[in-house]
């Protein structure tokens, strides 16, 4: 009911006056097609759109055809990166597409509608300095229970390679600091569990953090913190919540740079290629299914092109 509670929070107003039995099943596909709550919010609002749109042309989802998916990709791409709207189409196509399984459609209109290409080399997020990060982890008081619990999430995502939606869904249980090495056990995107080992830094930030604020089995380890010794919320920290942090924490460093989540994780892999680490561990700690994606994070062969060109004078 909680998930059908925030369904009523992503679709607009305009996706309550569409049929009812097409938005009943638009709700089955967000609830039973996508298990992942972060992709899950990416395709829903991503279908509100294309419903607040088409209401726009006073037009039913049930009404658009391939050319209005056409147009509506057009618009797409006059105000988002082309990564983004291959995202909404490619939410669109498979929304419609359980739309003919439900035996809705005759067929499906986004079916025809290419979501443009872009190859990417190397990645956009930016990654601190070794510099920036000293500053950070300098700003930070031992005993004060907010600064050591952000400390000890930024580690996991730094030194562990993270992603922030495997960090907070994180429990005592699934954190061994007593095995050589220390363990973690993180439950990735598509549902793959994975036990990582833990760098000392990260494996000594969560023990101080577990000192001061102490986890009962079942307990997530990352919560609201209410003030006492322990935190009473049984919700975990909200994306927004840590990004927020993240930017108060960048201030508050004298760091001026606008970065998120990602950033601790991009800082982590990059560094961790540049000191010599090989590719194919980074992708297995990170969690990468192909090392495609871990030469994003390989700017390495940008250093060396800029080095090289700063020789260039005439």
């Amino acid at each position: 009911m909680t998930e059908l509670k925030r369904l009523g929070e992503w679709l607009p107003p305009a996706a309550l006056t569409q049929p009812s039995a097409c938005f009943e099943a638009l709700q089955e596909f967000l609830l039973l097609r996508l298990p992942n709550a972060n992709t899950r919010q990416a395709y829903a609002s991503a279908c509100a759109a294309l419903v607040h749109w088409a209401s726009t042309q006073s037009l039913s989802i049930e009404a658009l055809r391939p050319v209005h998916i056409a147009a509506y990709a057009y618009v797409l791409a006059q105000r988002l990166a082309p990564p983004s709207v291959a995202v909404h189409l490619t939410a669109i196509r498979r929304m419609y597409g359980w739309l003919v399984e439900r035996q809705l459609l005759a067929s499906n209109p986004a079916a025809a509608t290419r979501s443009p290409r872009r190859i990417v080399h190397s990645g956009s997020t930016p990654a601190l300095t070794p510099a920036e990060v000293a500053l950070l982890y300098a700003s930070f008081r031992d005993r004060h229970q907010h600064d050591v619990r952000d400390r000890a999430l930024i580690s996991l995502m730094l030194f562990g390679f993270l992603r922030i939606s495997a960090v907070l869904q994180l429990r005592r249980d699934d954190v061994d600091l007593l095995a050589e090495p220390a363990l973690l056990q993180v439950l990735e995107k598509g549902g793959m569990l994975r036990s990582i080992p833990l760098h000392a830094r990260a494996r000594a930030d969560l023990a101080a953090y577990l000192a001061l604020v102490p986890r009962a089995r079942g307990q997530l380890l990352f919560a609201p913190l209410s003030g006492k010794r322990s935190a009473s919320s049984s919700s975990p920290m909200r994306r927004e919540q840590v990004y927020a942090m993240i930017r108060r924490r960048l201030t508050k460093a004298g760091i001026d740079r606008v970065a998120g989540c990602h950033a601790f994780r991009t800082t982590g892999i990059t560094r961790f290629l540049a000191q010599g680490g090989r590719i194919e561990v980074a992708a297995h700690l990170a969690g990468h299914a192909s090392l495609r994606t871990t030469q994003l994070y390989d700017r390495r062969q940008r250093d060396a092109a800029a080095a090289e060109l700063a020789l260039l004078s005439f």
